[in-house]
């Protein structure tokens, strides 16, 4: 069996006239021997690419990053989760960052009421993989978010976002 080729895998964003683009470069094919003759043709089948939650993050970021800049939105990543240190003593102790179970973004956006008035609306943004789940404490905190009147998204590719963000 022939070993299969090393996976690189990178994200692009691309501006373009139209829009925004995002392409997956530098993606090889594994090569597939089947048993049999060795002198057999070598049939190549493209590796199926697993988007990660990170990858989700990273573009969902880059996205509203250039949402910022052309002024239409504020943004901002949340993260959360907990940091080591050591104190004098070299006692460990952990320092916790962000509520358990809050969103990974929190986008303002400008809604016009009238000509005169307009509002803030903020959205709660949690990136996803295309089989991940919220757990018991994002669920919770989506609720709680909801009945203050909230408006809660559980984002899992460049689309959906876009889908939210106009």
């Amino acid at each position: 069996m022939i070993k299969p080729y090393k996976m690189k895998r990178s994200i692009k964003m691309n501006k373009e006239k139209n829009g925004i683009s995002f392409e997956i470069k530098n993606i090889k094919p594994i090569r597939i021997v089947e048993k049999g003759n060795p002198n057999e043709e070598i049939k190549e089948r493209p590796y199926k690419l697993k988007i990660t939650e990170s990858d989700v993050i990273r573009v969902i970021n880059d996205y509203l990053q250039i949402q910022r800049n052309q002024g239409k939105l504020m943004f901002i990543r949340n993260n959360s989760g907990a940091m080591p240190i050591t104190d004098g003593k070299n006692k460990r102790r952990y320092i916790r960052f962000g509520g358990k179970g809050s969103p990974d973004f929190f986008v303002f956006e400008t809604l016009w009421l009238t000509q005169s008035m307009k509002a803030v609306e903020v959205i709660a943004i949690e990136a996803k993989s295309e089989t991940g789940k919220l757990s018991t404490d994002q669920l919770k905190w989506k609720a709680d978010f909801l009945k203050l009147g909230g408006v809660y998204y559980v984002v899992r590719c460049l689309e959906d976002l876009i889908k939210i963000i106009l």
